[in-house]
């Protein structure tokens, strides 16, 4: 009895999860927060540059078009 319990005893320690094994997880949780994060930000800057985007347009629609001079012509060389 006493060699299978030494036994069993090595065994689970031999296959038991490191201590730190708990350590590894986590960086997976802070990066897997990290994407969120940035995919968030991603998506909020998207709609300030869309809503800055459509007020510059109504701004553009809602200003008279500038009449543009012409351009004057050239003279033609007689030859």
């Amino acid at each position: 009895m006493d060699k299978s319990a030494t036994a069993r005893s090595r065994a689970d320690a031999a296959f038991a999860t490191p201590p730190e094994r708990g350590a590894k997880g986590s960086a997976t949780m802070i990066i897997a927060d990290e994407v969120k994060a940035t995919h968030e930000k991603t998506a909020r800057l998207k709609a300030l540059r869309l809503a800055q985007e459509a007020v510059a347009a109504e701004e553009a629609k809602s200003a008279a078009p500038a009449k543009k001079k012409a351009a004057p012509r050239k003279k033609r060389a007689t030859a």
